[in-house]
């Protein structure tokens, strides 16, 4: 299942496109696991909004969401000039999380399996890995009964 978006850097936006997703992949995806996934989600965009976009509303930001054999996928990539991921990522995982004024890359860095950005900083490449499927638990209970 796939989905993919273009929204201007606004945060309303960011929240209107996360209670889409929501309610794409509600009947697909365990309400845990879905509650990371728009985690992750929300803080890939709002970094795109505040930071990579300045929250300059006449930017774009395209998102990619994919949900391949219970892995989830999210690609973000804004019009910003990027950013030295390197030493911030390592700046944020060393750092006591309660002094940093910023822990949106501790975040998804804590929460995804997989953390990558392109050279320049401004599109984010993430995957989580996924429980069962909910339909696939209601169906093998189905089964076993």
């Amino acid at each position: 299942m796939k989905l993919t978006e273009t929204i201007f850097a606004d945060l309303h936006n960011v929240d209107t496109f996360c209670m889409r997703i929501r309610k794409y992949y509600k009947d697909v995806i365990d309400k845990r696991d879905l509650f990371v996934v728009e985690l992750l989600l929300r803080e890939s965009l709002n970094n795109a909004v505040i930071h990579g976009s300045n929250q300059d509303q006449n930017k774009k930001i395209q998102c990619l969401c994919l949900l391949v054999n219970n892995e989830f996928i999210i690609e973000v990539e804004d019009e910003g000039s990027g950013f030295d991921w390197r030493n911030k990522l390592n700046d944020e995982i060393n750092a006591d999380p309660f002094e940093l004024p910023s822990r949106g890359l501790l975040i998804l860095n804590q929460n995804a399996d997989q953390l990558k950005f392109n050279q320049r900083g401004n599109k984010l490449y993430l995957k989580k890995s996924l429980r069962a499927s909910t339909t696939s638990i209601i169906n093998v209970n189905k089964k076993n009964q």
